[in-house]
């Protein structure tokens, strides 16, 4: 009988490891929203095939996977530590957690905890936290009734038009916009 290996969307994908950094950086803020609809109570095939459209899209965006390309090496210890930061960031996504706060928690000092950080997931931490939030909102977005004001606010921004360009960055249209084009049936 063949074996089957369990793959958690929350690692880091391994054909990653070949692209280019921007090629990079845009499926891993693809994935935690897979990874967020796939573990959801309420999932639906409409948000996922959203995220696997998104993945496939940044995919066929890429200019080329370059196989000579280095991106350093970490250690078993450093990644080990990125993987206990974003199962720890995963658990308290509604939380505002500061990069001290991390660092008192994991002992270790701010710059090696960045530094670990990008070196694995090739993003910072505070970018890697921006992506989960707005992904987050994308669901309530496409699931709620809530206002873009109640969204914005329940993802720490006070101001609503500082949330629309930080959605906009990160999820490719406006938070209306992504209503009205996701808008769960």
């Amino acid at each position: 009988m063949k074996e089957t290996k369990k793959i958690s969307l929350k690692e880091k994908p391994v054909f990653t490891e070949t692209m280019t950094g921007d090629a990079q950086m845009r499926v891993h803020q693809v994935f935690p929203g897979i990874e967020l609809v796939y573990s959801s109570a309420h999932r639906d095939s409409c948000s996922l095939k959203i995220e696997v459209m998104e993945l496939i899209f940044a995919l066929s965006k890429m200019d080329s996977l370059d196989p000579k390309a280095s991106y350093g090496t970490v250690s078993q210890t450093q990644a080990d530590l990125a993987k206990k930061i974003t199962d720890y960031l995963n658990d308290r996504s509604d939380s505002d957690i500061t990069v001290a706060e991390l660092a008192k928690k994991f002992h270790v000092s701010k710059s090696h905890l960045q530094n670990t950080f990008r070196g694995v997931y090739g993003t910072s931490v505070f970018n890697y936290m921006r992506i989960r939030k707005m992904h987050a909102a994308a669901l309530k977005l496409a699931r709620t009734e809530k206002s873009v004001l109640e969204i914005a606010n329940e993802c720490g921004y006070e101001n609503a038009s500082k949330f629309a360009a930080a959605f906009r960055e990160i999820m490719g249209e406006l938070p209306g916009e992504y209503r009205k084009n996701h808008r769960s049936l």
